[in-house]
Parts: C-alpha cells; sequence; structure tokens
C-alpha cells in the first residue's frame, strides 16, 4: 500500500510539472505569428464569402450602406469616420481592381482601401473591432485602434493591410507585396505618420521569429522587413545585401507579413 501510495504521489507531481510545462508562456515570436494568422484567417474568410477583397470590394454600399456622399466612391464618403454614424456598419466602396491599395490624393477612387478593409472585415463578422475606415491626419496616416487593428502583444504596434508593387524602393524591399505591415506609425521623410512599419520589436526578436516561420531572411520569403530601418537591419555589401542586427536590443523592427510569397525576391537592388 505505501508502494502504491508513493507511486499515487509521483504520478500526481508528474501531471502538476506536465501542466505546468504547457501552461508557460510561448516566447514572443510564437504569439506575433498567432496575432498574424488571426489577421491572414480573417481575410481568407471575407474572400471566400464575398469574392472581393476587404477594402477593394465594389459594392460594400450595397450590403451596409453608404456612409456619406452619393456614389460610395468619392471624398466625401472617403472622409467620413463611420464611427461617428447612427449605423457604424455604414461604408464606402473601393474600386475592385483586386488590389488594396492606398493613392495619397484621398478623392481618387481607390481611396483608403487600406483602413476601410478592416470595417469591411468587421462588417462581415469575421474579426471583431471597430475601426474608422479612414486615414487619420495625413493620407497614409495609420492609428492602431482607430482605423486599424492594435496588437495585444506589443504596445503602440499594429497592423496595416495593403498591396504594394516596388523593384528598387528605397525604403521597400523589391516584391508585389499583398499581406499586413506590423509595427508602430512610422515617421517618413517628409514628416508624416504612414502604416505601421516602424520599430516595435528587437532585431533580435525578428530574426529569431523569420528564423523559426521563415528563411531567416529580411528581404525574401513571407517575413520581410524594410530597408530604413538602420536599427533593424544593416546591409554590407552587394555580396552580403541585408541581415538582422540580431544583437540590438532596441525596438527598431517592423515586419512584413505576406499572405503569399511576394515576388522578386531575387531583384538586384541597389545598395544605397
Amino acid at each position: 500500500m505505501r508502494l502504491i501510495h508513493v507511486m499515487a504521489v509521483l504520478v500526481i507531481i508528474g501531471l502538476a510539472a506536465g501542466t505546468a510545462l504547457m501552461l508557460r508562456e510561448d516566447p514572443l515570436e510564437a504569439k506575433l505569428m498567432r496575432e498574424f494568422n488571426q489577421h491572414k484567417m480573417a481575410f481568407s474568410q471575407f474572400y471566400t464569402q464575398y469574392k472581393a477583397l476587404p477594402g477593394d470590394m465594389p459594392n460594400a454600399t450595397e450590403f451596409w450602406g453608404i456612409a456619406g456622399g452619393e456614389t460610395g466612391n468619392d471624398a466625401e464618403c472617403y472622409n467620413v469616420d463611420s464611427r461617428t454614424l447612427d449605423d457604424p456598419m455604414r461604408t464606402c466602396n473601393g474600386n475592385g481592381d483586386e488590389l488594396i491599395y492606398q493613392k495619397d490624393g484621398v478623392a481618387d477612387s481607390s481611396g483608403p482601401e487600406w483602413f476601410r478593409a478592416w470595417q469591411h472585415m468587421v462588417n462581415a463578422g469575421v474579426m471583431q473591432g471597430s475601426f474608422s475606415g479612414k486615414a487619420d491626419k495625413y493620407p497614409r496616416g495609420a492609428t492602431p485602434g482607430v482605423n486599424v487593428p492594435e496588437s495585444k502583444l506589443v504596445e503602440g504596434a499594429g497592423y496595416t493591410l495593403f498591396n504594394f508593387h516596388q523593384l528598387d524602393h528605397p525604403h521597400w524591399f523589391p516584391g508585389h507585396y499583398l499581406g499586413v505591415s506590423f509595427g508602430t506609425p512610422f515617421m517618413n521623410v517628409i514628416k508624416h505618420h504612414v502604416e505601421t512599419r516602424g520599430g516595435a520589436i528587437t532585431a533580435h526578436t525578428a530574426q529569431r521569429l523569420d528564423s523559426k516561420f521563415d528563411d531567416g531572411n529580411p528581404r525574401s520569403g513571407v517575413i520581410r522587413s524594410w530597408r530604413d530601418l538602420p536599427q533593424c537591419i544593416a546591409a554590407e555589401s552587394k555580396s552580403d545585401p541585408f541581415h538582422y542586427l540580431s544583437d540590438d536590443t532596441v525596438k527598431g523592427c517592423g515586419l512584413f507579413f505576406a499572405f503569399r510569397d511576394p515576388e522578386y525576391a531575387d531583384f538586384p537592388m541597389l545598395i544605397r
């Protein structure tokens, strides 16, 4: 009996230890991937349901009503904060070109699709939240918790959804991108806060995340950084174009999580 009792105690201790191990906190990079995948899943569900990209959807007002103006495709609509309306589901249309694109002129027919995208997904019930649907002070101005989702893991950081197509840009790596940019609102060269790609995590965390879930290269694959984040990545030479500054403990990294592998990963790039 005494032996059975001892064995029972050991089993209980073993179970407790196993439970404690399972409850141990996952590293930040694993949590960030789960957070990104939630947005990717919402995007996929929306596309499956409506056969259109959120934000770019050309007939969104037929489902949820017009936020302002006459057509759903004009500057009056694009400048409405839908959260201030009697029905916050009222929205604006995209131009249906199968790109989620923000042109700096809000009167353009593409409008602020970056920001309406999140409102469209909330309206569709594929994610939770409340978003204005419009740019903030500046045409590309993203504010986590206002017009883009805020990260629950990194204070001040959020996610901006968009496409872009660049071959040799001084700030972005070559590629035809579709996905979400993770970071804090970035201050661009003309002192405007723009999309969420500013430093939010350390280069050490970024490298671990990229290595664990992708190819470990900041300029290729589905996880990438940005060329103009000097406390995140560095370029030594054309033979070693960019690498993470893995010893840097400053939160200098923002990342782009692509929904698919961007094209032009091996495009020859000027080192400025």
